[in-house]
């Protein structure tokens, strides 16, 4: 009995030991001040963008962060009271300041504390970072009282980038609403004063061209994927061709406007006394002229040629589906014209040293030892495509916005044969070579076409893939597939990019790819507004079908597109969850938000062997 009594008494005082020396960790943790660690973007950022900065504090908390100027001044609120996990946490900031406009080029830095969720607060946390030229910008848009149904727009173009596309689009408010897909892009090579001019004639189903009109332009650079805020121009045509801001249109030519609007809508509208017009609806696509400062060169990066596309991993037969008419809008009133549809022709290729043809669209394969995506075919199991989802993929080592060449030879004089994209995009390394070089195989840039060629090998890095999710885009069948821990487990339908024999760049490429910056909502080609933006190469991204206005409700642009080609690149997914899976782009953000690095493998809908032709 005394034994008992002597146990239960131990046991007492170790429970009251414990419980004290619990209650003494409550205590410590409960006043221990935490501490705060910010890593910010590499190298010069650009004022009025997005990017995002690693948090990572001691405890778990809430995150107040600000941007100060060079002397200390507070020039944006980036968050209060943010919620924290102690892990690295990923912060978007832009680089603007409360009425949204870029912040200046100079030296900032951010001001963080975190509260711990006893409320003490951690010492002020700073890091540096420096701004160059703000994003691109179009600036003091103006149009032109030309005749004959040719406004002319002219702008002021800033950039600074290498080169730089300048695209407008058209919409008709009246009479008769109708939007012009495609209407003009200018190529530029430096900034300065430029025009563009609308052909109001063409892909005009009306008995003529006068009414009042909205133009909205944005200029994207080429290399860094900054896109612009859009500009909005107001302007009325008049009922003999000419062409004016509405603000400042004469008080006749409205009422002029209005009158022939009237007889319109009341279906009294006598033709045979309107200036003639051709209404012949053959194409969408004005030419942009451009002026000053511009080059209507390719906005290719390299000098190859023309190219196609593909891999051997096709889910089942297909054709290239690039004919036929852009489908950018489902109110598009207008088909692409004919010159407008991708031909293709067989690639050519020379034998290089290791037995394999080396060019673009080259036929032969090259041996694949692994189960990686450049094995994979329409017959692949579920265990080869997880395989290919889940091994390691070697990318090249610059950023994810820049790109890197494939030569055709490692001697002297050796030739372009186009471009892959830092980070994010996969290569098939054939061999290494003891020259420093290395045999690889990719799909380029410029057009979407198999390349195999040559690359530095002091240029490649592996990348870690995701082993829980991975996504698989089929080109042919227009549908995205979630897979997860081996099987799929919902898909939707997409609409990938339709190339133009004048914009072979808008094929969306096939191969692997990772899921790099998530960067929200995004300009759409300043036509409208992307949500759930996530890069997967350096030009395009997986994203939200856009809407008309920013966070707008109206996805009129391309819903009637879902499941045919029809963007100028990016992967569109619906906003509405799919009845397969309940898969929309809001999901696969959400998945993505704590899954990094997830593997895209895009799957070509044509032999490998097709170059598509065109400028």
């Amino acid at each position: 009995m005394k034994r008992t009594r002597l146990i239960l008494a131990l046991l007492l005082c170790l429970a009251l030991c414990c419980l004290s020396a619990t209650g003494l960790a409550a205590t410590k943790a409960s006043t221990a001040v935490p501490t705060v660690k910010l890593t910010v973007p590499k190298g010069t950022l650009r004022g009025g963008v997005g990017y995002e900065l690693t948090v990572t504090p001691s405890v778990a908390g809430f995150l107040s962060l600000r941007i100060l100027d060079a002397d200390g001044n507070e020039v944006a609120v980036v968050c209060e009271s943010q919620e924290l996990h102690t892990k690295a946490n990923l912060v978007a900031f832009e680089t603007s300041d409360p009425d949204g406009m870029p912040l200046p080029a100079g030296n900032y830095s951010f001001s963080a504390t975190v509260t711990s969720q006893y409320g003490v607060v951690s010492k002020v946390a700073t890091a540096k970072f420096a701004l160059g030229d703000p994003r691109p910008e179009i600036r003091s848009v103006s149009v032109s009282a030309s005749k004959a149904f040719n406004p002319i727009l002219s702008f002021y173009a800033f950039f600074s980038d290498k080169e730089a596309e300048v695209t407008f689009s058209l919409y008709r408010v009246s009479p008769k609403a109708a939007y012009f897909d495609d209407f003009p892009t200018v190529q530029l090579k430096a900034a300065g004063e430029t025009s563009v001019t609308l052909d109001l004639t063409k892909g005009n189903d009306m008995p003529t061209a006068a009414g009042y009109y909205k133009a909205k332009g944005a200029i994207g650079e080429w290399y860094t994927s900054l896109f612009s805020e859009p500009v909005e121009v107001d302007f009325i045509v008049d009922v003999n061709g000419n062409a004016y801001l509405l603000a400042d249109a004469p008080a006749d030519a409205l009422a002029q406007l209005d009158k022939l609007i009237a007889e319109y809508d009341a279906g009294t509208l006598k033709t045979d006394s309107l200036p003639k017009t051709t209404t012949a609806s053959t194409s969408g696509t004005a030419s942009g002229s451009a002026s000053g400062s511009t080059a209507g060169t390719s906005s290719s990066a390299t000098s190859g040629s023309t190219s196609g596309t593909s891999s051997s991993a096709t889910s089942g037969t297909s054709t290239a589906s690039t004919s036929g008419s852009t489908t950018g809008t489902s109110s598009a009133s207008t088909a692409a014209a004919a010159t407008d549809v991708v031909t293709y022709e067989k690639g050519v290729g020379v034998m290089g040293a290791e037995g394999l043809l080396i060019g673009v669209g080259v036929s032969d394969k090259a041996e694949q030892t692994d189960a990686g995506y450049w094995g994979l075919t329409s017959a692949s199991t579920n265990e080869e495509i997880w395989a290919a989802i889940t091994r390691t993929m070697t990318s090249v080592d610059v950023s994810e916005s820049e790109s890197a060449y494939i030569y055709d030879s490692i001697e002297e004089g050796r030739k372009r044969l186009g471009t892959v994209s830092g980070l994010s995009q996969g290569l098939n390394v054939v061999k290494e070579l003891d020259s420093g070089w290395s045999l690889v195989e990719a799909f380029r840039n410029e057009d979407g076409a198999f390349v195999r060629g040559y690359i530095r090998s002091n240029k490649l890095r592996t990348v870690e893939p995701n082993q829980n999710y991975g996504l698989v885009i089929d080109k042919a069948a227009q549908t995205l597939t979630v897979w997860k821990d081996g099987a799929p487990v919902g898909s939707c339908s997409v609409s990938t990019g339709l190339p133009t024999t004048k914009y072979l760049y808008r094929e969306t490429p096939a191969g692997e790819f990772i899921t790099v910056t998530r960067r929200g909502t995004t300009e759409y080609y300043g036509k409208g507004y992307c949500l759930y933006t996530i890069r997967i190469n350096g030009t395009y991204h997986i994203a939200e079908i856009p809407t008309t206005k920013k966070n707008g409700t109206d996805f009129s642009l391309l819903a009637d597109s879902l499941g045919e080609k029809a963007t100028r690149g990016y992967i569109c997914i619906a906003h509405d969850a799919s009845t397969d899976g309940g898969i929309n782009a809001e999901w696969i953000w959400n998945m993505t938000t704590d899954n990094k690095k997830v593997k895209v493998l895009i799957l070509d809908d044509k032999d490998r062997s097709m170059v598509p032709v065109g400028e």
